[in-house]
């Protein structure tokens, strides 16, 4: 969870792969309207491909919206081609275009603790 207590004008970001079915992007947005509702702060989507907003265009959006600080959550399972070279491209871009924004870029879903905590406890229901 992110803690921020200053007057800082911060956004997240939940970041997906993208799908062309329509029901993919609901669901992306409404998880993403939940957490934003439990959290009372901005939470948005993004799609690497696919899918609208591109992450591109959510970055530049948080910036016009006036976010100083901007907190990117991967939501992937796996280290892949997206997370070890789509993405790092365009995060350097937009760090080159907007060098005064805080962006905070998250480990992917696979990689963090939590989530592997978080699996292991509902499969350990299974057995």
């Amino acid at each position: 969870m992110i803690a921020d207590h200053s007057n800082i004008k911060t956004c997240v970001i939940l970041l997906f792969h993208g799908s062309r079915l329509e029901s993919a992007k609901k669901e992306a947005m409404e998880l993403a309207e939940h957490v934003s509702s439990t959290l009372a702060r901005p939470v948005v989507t993004a799609f690497l491909q696919m899918a609208e907003p591109a992450i591109e265009q959510a970055l530049k959006d948080a910036v016009v919206a006036g976010n100083i600080r901007i907190h990117l959550y991967p939501m992937f399972t796996l280290t892949g081609r997206h997370i070890e070279e789509d993405l790092p491209k365009i995060l350097s871009e937009f760090r080159s275009s907007f060098p005064r924004i805080q962006l905070h870029v998250e480990p992917h879903l696979g990689a963090d603790p939590a989530f592997q905590h978080w699996l292991c406890e509902r499969l350990s229901h299974g057995f």
